[in-house]
């Protein structure tokens, strides 16, 4: 920064008093501190600053924000008048080097470069907005009896500068592309976590006859009665998996499977649609009626199923009331953890359905909404919901870590009573996975939270 002793030998030169001199001070301050180049505060006291033409100089723009400024600033130069010194009249006064002119022929040089720069960027809108912005600060030494005043005009230029910056922001895709693979790498942590249920601690060998596992593929294979996609039902899966959908883990898996921002995460608009006129079909299922039924008893723990995933909420307070009945005939699942009394691979079971209905709830239902803002507005968008997005990722980072602490539990579990065991060659208590299923459960688990690379640890990352 140029120093008083310096800027007093300047101003003296160009033949400026000490307002102006304080003038070129402030703005000398100003530059320095906005402008990316730290000698930029130097280079306004010395280069040469003098007025230039009060054309536009550009045939065309990009940017018609940036025209408009540049405009202003050529507007105001143009009717830029002096008081005489009797005070009876106006006459013109020519400015050519002294620190307003300066300053708006720093500001043309800038926009009459970037006004025809189509990818110009968002740190040198921002320098120079909070250049003017600060200038804002200082109406008293830039005093003026002209209505369009030297202030004015700066405040003018501000205003196309905010709109411009929000342009800028609106064009980059920063936001949108991080809230895209959010999405991504969600869809693939809840498609393999869902795998992982259905297979490493069940019973329902009649998965090995599906050809594919991922979400998009067991909805063809949901009971018929209850599909919310019906025209994307395949008879033939629907027959390998009607058993199997009966149990206590095939109806968990089903229930969220059939969630509507289940439908919205993981096919968007089309699926959700579909679904939306299927969803009384869901309502009359006889299986779902009949659990209804029980929990009207008095001595339930009743919950809402008018709200939105009602019927899982439902289903994970049955099913743990059963297993407090010992009642497992049912469950589908494995031996082992058909055991009456206190079962890690039961209790993180149930954990893991909880986590992944919050997990699906927040992606399906808030977090799309997130990503349709980026999509359409930009980073200007995120910007301006900040204040909500901020809070909710934080709690979603929360979430994530649920899921793979309680799929972690399970794994250990199903490592312990089943892989270990058999090959310690211990006893194990039937039924059990087959070899196929334990194969598909534990490439998905390691996908899902155990390699370096896995969706879990890059979803947290990426958050």
């Amino acid at each position: 920064k140029t120093g008083g002793g310096t800027s007093a030998k300047i101003s003296s030169c160009l033949g400026i008093g000490s307002t102006a001199s304080a003038q070129l001070d402030l703005l000398q301050s100003l530059v320095g501190k906005h402008l990316a180049d730290p000698t930029e505060a130097d280079n306004f006291a010395h280069d040469d600053y003098t007025k230039t033409t009060f054309e536009r100089g550009i045939p065309r723009y990009e940017h018609p924000h940036l025209v408009a400024a540049l405009d202003i600033l050529l507007m105001y130069q143009t009717n830029r008048r002096g008081k005489s010194c009797c005070g009876l009249c106006v006459c013109r006064r020519s400015y050519k080097h002294d620190p307003r002119t300066r300053l708006v022929e720093l500001l043309k040089r800038w926009l009459r470069a970037n006004a025809i720069n189509a990818n110009v960027g968002e740190d040198e809108v921002r320098r120079i907005c909070g250049l003017v912005r600060d200038l804002l600060n200082h109406p008293q030494l830039f005093r003026s009896r002209n209505k369009r005043s030297f202030m004015h005009t700066i405040a003018e230029v501000y205003e196309h500068m905010k709109m411009q910056l929000r342009e800028v922001l609106q064009r980059d895709r920063t936001c949108a592309e991080l809230a895209g693979r959010v999405l991504i790498l969600s869809r693939n942590l809840i498609s393999d976590a869902l795998a992982y249920l259905l297979l490493a601690a069940t019973d329902l060998h009649s998965t090995d006859k599906l050809p594919s596992i991922e979400v998009v593929s067991l909805w063809q294979s949901l009971p018929a009665e209850s599909n919310p996609l019906p025209r994307r039902a395949d008879v033939g899966q629907q027959a390998i998996m009607r058993d199997a959908w009966l149990t206590h883990c095939g109806l968990l898996i089903a229930g969220l499977l059939s969630m509507r921002w289940a439908f919205r995460l993981f096919d968007g608009k089309s699926a959700e649609e579909e679904a939306s006129k299927a969803f009384a079909l869901k309502d009359r299922s006889p299986d779902l009626q009949a659990i209804r039924d029980a929990e009207e008893s008095p001595n339930s723990n009743r919950t809402d199923t008018n709200v939105p995933g009602g019927d899982v909420l439902m289903l994970i307070e049955h099913v743990k009331q059963e297993y407090k009945k010992k009642r497992f005939s049912s469950s589908g699942l494995a031996g082992a953890f058909r055991e009456p009394g206190p079962n890690q691979g039961r209790e993180e079971y149930l954990n893991a359905v909880e986590a992944l209905y919050d997990l699906i709830y927040f992606l399906g239902e808030v977090f799309v909404q997130f990503h349709r803002i980026s999509d359409g507005l930009g980073d200007y968008g995120m910007i301006r919901v900040s204040p909500w997005l901020h809070p909710f990722l934080d709690a979603l980072i929360e979430k994530v870590a649920r899921l793979k602490a309680s799929l972690e539990g399970l794994r250990e579990a199903v490592d312990n009573e089943l892989v270990l065991a058999k090959a310690k060659g211990r006893k194990v208590k039937k039924p059990v996975p087959t070899e196929y299923m334990t194969g598909r459960a534990h490439a998905a688990v390691e996908r899902a939270i155990v390699s370096k690379d896995c969706h879990s640890m890059l979803l947290l990352q990426t958050l």
